[in-house]
């Protein structure tokens, strides 16, 4: 990974990768953050902690997203996914207590531990499609989860990848 300040967006003081296809760390200041059209990845932690974060919106050039890229930003309420994301990965969103509901898109295959952990209003998961797995722990702590809207048919899968969570699957 190679960054210097010539790839600093002064106004969000937001640091990308030489580049410019990889969001680095975004500047400390920025409330609502819309990723720039071509980054294709977001390092691990890039916005971890940050505590002014309130809506992150991720274009589809974005295909890799690092552990943990938004972990600890306790005021995000507002993400929009890359519609050709593959994985979501550890601790993605673990921590960010105001987020309240996230559309899973189609092509996500894996869902890696903690991915959602201890989201303290999430109410709401849209699933677009099924995907292989999902860690046990991806939504632990998430005590306000009442609602899982997953594919018509795919109610027998998702018994299997979120065992214990049956009476919260919508089928729609």
């Amino acid at each position: 990974m190679s960054y210097s300040y010539d790839n600093l967006d002064r106004q969000s003081e937001t640091v990308y990768g030489a580049d410019g296809r990889e969001l680095i760390l975004l500047g400390s200041d920025v409330r609502m953050y819309r990723v720039p059209d071509g980054v294709e990845s977001i390092a691990p932690e890039a916005a971890a902690g940050h505590g002014r974060l309130t809506a992150v919106y991720m274009p589809d050039t974005v295909r890799e997203i690092g552990a943990s890229a938004f972990a600890g930003c306790h005021m995000l309420d507002t993400v929009r996914m890359p519609h050709l994301l593959e994985s979501i990965p550890e601790g993605l969103f673990a921590g960010c207590e105001w987020l309240r509901c996230i559309r899973i898109p189609e092509t996500v295959r894996t869902i890696a531990a903690g991915a959602f952990s201890d989201c303290g209003h999430l109410s709401e998961v849209v699933f677009a499609g099924v995907p292989e797995s999902i860690h046990p722990s991806a939504f632990s702590g998430c005590d306000y989860l009442y609602s899982i809207y997953i594919p018509q048919g795919s109610a027998e899968a998702f018994r299997r990848l979120l065992p214990g969570w049956d009476s919260r699957l919508v089928e729609r």
